[in-house]
C-alpha cells in the first residue's frame, strides 16, 4: 500500500507528512454537536462488542486514511517508508473520527489498530514506522497486536557472484547481521505483540566451475545458516504477551531473481530441506527459552525450499 503523493506544488496546506500526530484531518465540525445528542448516549450504552461492529463498518468504508485503506491489513512498503523519510505529502494515517473527540478516541483506536494486521516489507521499514508511531502522543506502537515482517535478514532475491569471490559472501553475512540486529532492537517497542510472523531468506550463489572440461556458470542454493547471525533469542523471549510465533525460511527456487527464470539456469542443490534446517533449530531454541519461562507459546516453522515443496512444523 503506497499512498499517492499530493501533486499540488503550490498548495497552502501545511506539510505534516512526517508526523502522525499533526497530520491534517478533515474534521467534522458537527461531531461535538452529535456527541451531545440523546442518540449518541444510547449508542454508548450498547455493549462494546456491538459498538465495535459499528466501528468496523466505518473502517471498511472509510478509504481516505492509510489505516483504513485495506483494513484490517496495514501494509507498509519500502516506497511508503521512503515517502515518509523524504517528507513527501501523504494521506493521513488515521481516519478523522479517531481524532475529533477524546470520548471516542481510545475506543476507536482499540477497535481500529488492535484488530489490524501490520505488515512490513522488511526491518528497515519496521524501524522507520515504529519511530513515527512511538513519537506520536497517542503512543500507537502500543496498539500493535499482530505483525508480519518480511526479509528480516536482508537476503530476499539476493544473488552472490563468484565462488572464488569471498568478499561478496562476507558482505552478505554482514548485511544479514545488521538486518537481524535491527529487528532485535525494534522488538522492545512492540511489548503488546500477541502474534509475530518472520521471514528469513537464504541467498543464491552464481559461481564459475569446470565440468567435463567446459566452463559452466551454475547457480547454487545456499544454506541459511550463515545468514542468521545477529538474531538474538532474547529479543523474542522478551515479548511478554506473545502467544504465537511463525518463522518462515525461504531458499533456492523460491528466492530466485527474475533473470534466472529468463536464462533458464539450473539451481544446484535446489529443493533440499537441509538448506533450511537452521530455521528448525532456531525455533527449537526459542521454544526451549519459553519453556524455561514457563510460557505456552505456539511456534510454527515453515520451510519453503522449492516450488510446490515445503514443510511446516508446529512446536507446542
Amino acid at each position: 500500500m503506497v499512498p499517492a503523493a499530493n501533486a499540488g506544488a503550490h498548495s497552502t496546506e501545511p506539510d505534516h507528512a512526517g508526523s502522525f500526530e499533526g497530520l491534517p484531518m478533515a474534521l467534522n465540525p458537527y461531531m461535538d454537536d452529535m456527541l451531545c445528542q440523546p442518540t449518541f448516549h444510547l449508542f454508548m450504552e450498547l455493549p462494546i462488542e456491538l459498538r465495535c461492529l459499528v466501528y468496523d463498518q466505518y473502517f471498511l468504508e472509510e478509504k481516505s486514511s492509510i489505516a483504513c485503506r485495506n483494513w484490517p491489513h496495514l501494509q507498509f512498503s519500502q516506497e511508503y517508508e521512503r515517502s515518509i523519510r523524504l517528507k513527501r505529502r501523504t494521506a493521513p494515517f488515521l481516519p478523522s473520527l479517531c481524532l475529533v473527540n477524546k470520548k471516542l478516541q481510545s475506543e476507536l483506536l482499540h477497535c481500529l489498530l488492535e484488530a489490524a494486521h501490520f505488515e512490513f516489507d522488511d526491518g528497515v521499514v519496521l524501524g522507520r514506522i515504529l519511530v513515527l508511531l512511538a513519537d506520536c502522543s497517542l503512543r500507537l506502537h502500543l496498539t500493535v497486536r499482530k505483525a508480519t515482517i518480511g526479509n528480516v535478514n536482508g537476503q530476499r532475491k539476493r544473488l552472490l557472484f563468484g565462488s572464488e569471490n569471498r568478499e561478496s559472501q562476507t558482505d552478505a553475512r554482514k548485511l544479514a547481521q545488521e538486518c537481524n540486529n535491527l529487528l532485535c532492537s525494534t522488538m522492545p517497542y512492540l511489548p503488546e505483540l500477541r502474534e509475530l510472523n518472520l521471514k528469513l531468506y537464504a541467498p543464491l550463489l552464481f559461481g564459475d566451475t569446470l565440468w567435463n572440461g567446459f566452463q559452466i556458470t551454475p547457480i547454487y542454493s545456499l544454506a541459511v545458516d550463515n545468514y542468521l547471525c545477529g538474531f538474538e533469542l532474547d529479543a523474542i523471549l522478551g515479548l511478554g504477551r506473545l502467544e504465537k510465533l511463525s518463522i518462515t525460511g525461504i531458499s533456492g527456487d523460491c528466492n530466485k531473481i527474475d533473470q534466472i527464470n529468463r536464462t533458464g539456469n539450473i539451481i544446484i542443490d535446489d529443493g533440499k530441506s537441509r538448506n533450511l534446517t537452521a530455521i528448525l533449530d532456531l525455533c527449537e531454541q526459542i521454544k526451549h527459552g519459553f519453556i524455561i519461562q514457563k510460557r505456552s507459546v505456539v511456534i510454527r516453522a515453515h520451510l519453503r525450499y522449492a516450488v510446490n515443496k515445503g514443510t511446516e512444523e508446529t512446536l507446542w
